[in-house]
């Protein structure tokens, strides 16, 4: 769930343009939180491969804040789960 990068790189993102989402990626956006049965896990990530500083997708914003739990995920998560 990040909007596609605007440094040019050819990574997908959701939506495409985050100033102008089309019907249709609303459209999907909203069909895949209404399927869920118990969860729905929306993942956003601040860098994938040679691509930084990418910002979660505007469908995030959308959601009630008070129904959303956001966790870090790093090394310091991880250490916690090893001990």
């Amino acid at each position: 769930m990040n909007n596609t990068c605007s440094n040019g790189s050819k990574l997908a993102g959701f939506p495409y343009d985050q100033n102008n989402p089309t019907d249709n990626e609303i459209c999907q956006f909203i069909v895949g939180i209404t399927r869920t049965r118990k969860k729905c896990y929306l993942i956003s990530n601040s860098s994938f491969g040679l691509a930084y500083n990418m910002q979660k997708s505007v469908f995030i914003d959308w959601i009630n804040p008070t129904k959303i739990d956001r966790i870090t995920v790093n090394a310091d998560f991880f250490q916690d789960k090893v001990k």
